[in-house]
């Protein structure tokens, strides 16, 4: 329960545009979360966040890692 309350303020402040809070929430969350697919949720909820606030790499990081733990990845993605 902890974990979507904190995920649902993070999409929240991702709205009014509170990016730092929100990364920080979402970070929180994915801390929480149970396992892969939940993970892989909200890496790509990271990945979107960064995207908006134009740090592409890592953006693209967070949707590497999202796809990575759904057990697939990015032909020609780099690791980390």
């Amino acid at each position: 329960m902890r974990r979507r309350v904190l995920e649902g303020l993070g999409d929240v402040l991702v709205l009014r545009g509170a990016y730092p809070q929100a990364a920080g929430k979402l970070e929180a969350a994915r801390s929480l979360a149970a396992d892969d697919l939940a993970r892989a949720q909200i890496d790509a909820k990271l990945g979107d966040l960064a995207f908006k606030r134009g740090d592409l790499r890592a953006s693209a990081r967070a949707l590497e890692r999202a796809l990575r733990q759904l057990g697939g990845g990015c032909p020609g993605a780099s690791s980390g």
